[in-house]
């Protein structure tokens, strides 16, 4: 279903724009819940799932700067992202450094994870 020519542009190519809406410059494609399953057997944990990763990423952005990492000079290192191929496209390693936005965030972190680093 997710590789329908008929419902999608080049479905083997890896592109998150294209379910922006038109009006948003995006392609307008149907958002795809296929990760989930479908009809009678779809996962029934699909909405803590969403939900787990939507409170993950609300959690680093709330408490984390997230930032290209330095080099030795003190410069940021520009990096190529890629993305790899097969059955789930995902970004190749790259570095990232998260610094917490402050003392009180980091302590809400270690707090969430039983206090420990």
């Amino acid at each position: 279903m997710s590789r329908d020519t008929n419902v999608y542009k080049n479905p083997e190519v890896f592109n998150p724009d294209r379910f922006t809406p038109r009006e948003e410059g995006g392609d307008g494609e149907p958002f795809l819940v296929g990760p989930f399953g479908f009809g009678r057997r779809i996962c029934v944990g699909r909405h803590i799932a969403q939900a787990s990763v939507w409170i993950f990423i609300a959690t680093v952005i709330s408490t984390l700067d997230v930032s290209k990492p330095l080099g030795p000079d003190g410069k940021e290192i520009e990096q190529k992202v890629k993305f790899s191929t097969g059955l789930s496209s995902h970004p190749d390693k790259f570095d990232v450094c998260f610094k917490p936005r402050s003392e009180k965030a980091a302590q809400m972190l270690l707090d969430a994870q039983g206090g420990k680093e």
